[in-house]
């Protein structure tokens, strides 16, 4: 066999692996179980820093950030913000993480 004809051989080797390996780590992604979303402020968050999460017996997400808490039910965001001139806002220091969430 001439060398030519071996090299010829072998990048095609080389090319098809990796169109393999490129086509199962595809397949693998798109028949993940798992995904993930992103939010922000932008979408409805008190701030950006979270210290806290919780998920109650109803499946409300609890997120606590430095400026309040938030309750998200998988599509929007209710903020409950700390307001000394309101009486029935929520009390508590943003900055702990919101201790009071999770099972008493």
């Amino acid at each position: 066999m001439s060398l030519m004809k071996l090299h010829i051989r072998l990048v095609f080797l080389v090319i098809a692996a990796c169109f393999s390996f490129t086509t199962s780590v595809k397949e693998a992604v798109a028949q993940s179980e798992y995904s993930f979303d992103i939010f922000t402020q932008e979408d409805g968050l008190p701030n950006n820093q979270i210290q806290s999460i919780f998920q109650d017996s109803k499946g409300w997400m609890w997120i606590g950030t430095s400026q309040g808490l938030s309750r998200f039910d998988g599509y929007s965001f209710v903020n409950f913000l700390p307001n000394p001139d309101d009486s029935a806002s929520i009390e508590g220091n943003p900055s702990s993480g919101w201790s009071c969430l999770g099972p008493n």
